[in-house]
């Protein structure tokens, strides 16, 4: 038997086998009889270990690498967003290493980069935070996860996932907090584009392949060219709605208006304005429960296609809808496109969730329901130049 002083200053390495794989676990009780204060200790196999190594940066298993040796870099969010160097701070490098694909917070300069940051290949010279609403600064997807064929594909695109949580034991937990990762990945011999959905330690939860309007519905949200066609997002043309000129300056919640574009891909909501003609490369990218998402495709109730507005009607404003009535923590919910027909004798309301697409069928506004909506927007939505 060991004191708990002499159980403390333990240090274990386990001998590997055959196939390079480790793994050990072991029994600790107070008092040597089975009893409820007994408890387990597990130590990692190798692929556990190698993940642990990349989010500490501490060689634990003490075999002189710390992490993984960094081959090469497969994606690199700069070129895009207003400064060239990523949209948000969701953004993501993406590197190739001895034990599978790396998602990094930060640039990882390589060995015989010029500044020679790094003189080392591994990850030891990476300085990482860790907290709820960036995560982890580096996760590694070990190739027993996700085994890709380097050769045949392209990382076009990363980014941190962020949920709101809206229940914790500890109410300074509520809030949006980092959830996992979104790994885009394109075939080169068939251009087909799979989203790869990682939890924060590494784990592959889904693999959802892309195509249609759900694959233009991504290159929106992310302001990437996923497809390889030239263009990142949308090709915007035009601008239906500016959401300042839209204010008249009487509603509560004037943050909540939108601007509304053109694009190929069809209508464009973006809280931010985006320069056109062009894409969305440099465009500010990203989603929070405040804002929701900041740049969004609009699509008609399958999803499958972009929304249409009806024949006689043009868009007069579009919002994000806060629930600003609900008891709990204030978050965007979904977004309202209004419209009014060509001879203002109509305002509709549509409805859209937080992917773009379309709830339910349009509803016809009048009397009351027309009057709270132009007295919550300050917009003057049937065009009679009275707001209500």
């Amino acid at each position: 038997s060991l004191t708990l002083d002499q159980l403390r200053g333990l240090y274990l390495q386990t001998a590997q086998d055959g196939y390079g794989q480790t793994d050990l676990s072991f029994r600790v009780s107070d008092n040597g009889s089975a009893g409820s204060s007994d408890f387990y200790w597990d130590l990692f196999d190798q692929s556990e270990i190698l993940k642990a190594e990349a989010q500490t940066l501490q060689d634990l298993d003490a075999d002189g690498v710390v992490g993984v040796n960094v081959e090469s870099e497969l994606y690199s969010p700069s070129g895009y967003g207003p400064n060239g160097q990523g949209q948000s701070d969701t953004d993501r490098w993406v590197y190739a290493t001895n034990n599978g694909l790396l998602i990094s917070r930060q640039d990882i300069p390589a060995s015989e980069d010029a500044s020679g940051f790094n003189q080392y290949t591994d990850l030891r010279n990476i300085n990482y935070t860790r907290d709820s609403w960036s995560g982890p600064g580096a996760v590694l997807i070990p190739t027993d996860n996700l085994d890709l064929d380097l050769a045949n594909v392209d990382i076009v695109g990363t980014c941190l996932i962020r949920s709101f949580v809206s229940s914790a034991a500890d109410p300074a937990q509520m809030g949006q907090q980092a959830t996992g990762f979104d790994l885009y990945v394109r075939d080169l011999s068939s251009d087909q584009v799979t989203l790869y959905s990682v939890s924060l330690d590494g784990t592959l939860e889904a693999t959802t392949p892309l195509s249609g309007a759900e694959l233009d519905a991504a290159e929106v949200r992310i302001g990437r060219d996923l497809s390889g066609n030239g263009v990142a997002g949308a090709s915007i043309t035009g601008q239906l709605l500016d959401r300042w000129n839209s204010f008249q300056g009487m509603g509560n919640h004037a943050d909540l208006l939108r601007n509304l574009y053109v694009s190929n891909q069809g209508l464009v909501v973006s809280r931010d304005g985006i320069q056109y003609p062009g894409d969305l490369r440099t465009a500010p990218i990203g989603q929070d429960a405040w804002q929701g998402p900041y740049v969004l495709l609009l699509r008609n109730a399958s999803g499958n296609a972009s929304f249409q507005i009806p024949d006689g009607f043009s868009a007069v404003a579009v919002t994000a809808d806060r629930n600003i009535d609900s008891d709990g923590p204030e978050a965007v919910e979904s977004f309202t496109l209004y419209l009014t027909s060509d001879d203002s004798s109509e305002v509709r309301s549509q409805q859209f969730n937080l992917d773009g697409i379309a709830e339910q069928q349009p509803t016809t506004l009048s009397g009351v329901e027309l009057a709270n909506a132009e007295l919550r927007l300050g917009v003057d939505l049937d065009d009679n130049e009275i707001i209500v």
